[in-house]
């Protein structure tokens, strides 16, 4: 080799010193993700993008392996729970080796495990200090059939609904699968002598016990927001025409896509994510077809509760608003999401 032969070229040069840096490089992290399996694109693309910058790029061959162990790790997660994360924790290897040692796991949580973690952390009230309105609403069409039969609330909470019903001195029970809500409410009926019953399981549970066909009315508010999607609607329905007295009422609120809007696999599956679960009119249809349910209303629950509730208790809490319209889901800064919460009333015949 001689003189001639040497690269001069500042920037050929900047770049070659800058390989030997990167082997030089070390880098170590844990990325934790939810576990969305439509998102695994998105993931590997990042992660890739991620690693190069450090130095570290991956092989095609290290990105088809990334990508086979991420993605077995997402579905399952999906499968178990939409509060499971799956983490990558990862460290380069030694000098003179180039490449990168990881680890991927899967943290399995409940959602039941999730709202304990939630009550733990948060101050009360949760889920706000008051009744829903349309609740409140509908128990005053019962007439006396709500006095003769009982009145269900599925996913009762911290009792947001059911204690209010239970003063009105209509028989209640509630269903609650969080072991925390649950111990809430019997507190709250034992010292008021409320004529409450909670009965500990969750709405797509067939082996809950509860009464069949002995319900003037079954409220279902903010529980099909983290149902796993179209399936799990069929269920609660089937389960709920077996509760239902004839002329019973069942009160759901579901995330309803707008009319001409088709949710991609992505959407579907971070609106469950950020428990805003969304629901076509096709999917909704499907759900109640065949029960001897009729839909009797549909309205926006943003409007609805806007309107009634009054003032000094709006939002009913900090994050109703943007919820209620599908922002969770949605960071549009110009427009509004192409879905909302929606009041949906259904009679059986």
């Amino acid at each position: 080799m001689t003189a001639d032969d040497a690269v001069l070229d500042p920037r050929v040069l900047r770049e070659a010193v800058l390989v030997k840096l990167d082997r030089r490089v070390r880098t170590q992290g844990e990325l934790v993700l939810p576990a969305a399996p439509s998102l695994l694109e998105v993931y590997i693309e990042r992660l890739s993008q991620m690693f190069a910058s450090l130095g570290k790029a991956l092989s095609h061959e290290e990105v088809l392996k990334l990508s086979d162990l991420l993605g077995s790790r997402l579905r399952e997660g999906f499968e178990t729970s939409a509060a499971c994360r799956v983490h990558l924790k990862w460290e380069s290897e030694a000098w003179p080796a180039t490449g990168l040692d990881y680890l991927i796991w899967l943290e399995s949580m409940t959602l039941q495990e999730q709202y304990d973690e939630w009550a733990a952390s948060k101050e009360p009230p949760l889920f706000g200090a008051h009744p829903d309105a349309k609740v409140m609403a509908v128990t005053e069409t019962l007439g006396h059939l709500g006095r003769e039969r009982m009145i269900l609330d599925v996913g009762a909470g911290t009792g947001r609904n059911t204690l209010p019903l239970a003063r009105l001195g209509y028989s209640t029970h509630a269903l609650e699968i969080t072991e925390r809500f649950c111990a809430a409410i019997e507190a709250e009926a034992q010292a008021e002598a409320l004529p409450i019953k909670v009965v500990r399981g969750s709405a797509l549970d067939a082996q809950a016990e509860l009464a069949r066909g002995d319900y003037a009315l079954v409220v279902c508010s903010e529980v099909t927001t983290h149902f796993c999607g179209q399936a799990d609607l069929r269920k609660l329905f089937e389960q709920v025409r077996e509760w239902l007295c004839v002329g019973g009422l069942f009160l759901v609120n579901a995330f309803v896509a707008h009319d001409g809007y088709e949710p991609d696999p992505i959407v579907r599956e971070i609106s469950r994510l950020v428990w805003s679960t969304i629901y076509t009119r096709d999917d909704l249809a499907a759900s109640y077809a065949g029960l001897g349910l009729e839909l009797v209303s549909d309205e926006a629950v943003y409007a609805y509760e806007k309107q009634r509730l009054p003032e000094a208790d709006w939002p009913p809490t900090g994050w109703f608003e943007d919820w209620t319209r599908g922002y969770n889901c949605f960071a549009l800064s110009d427009g509004t999401p192409p879905m909302q919460l929606r009041w949906l009333l259904f009679r059986r015949v």
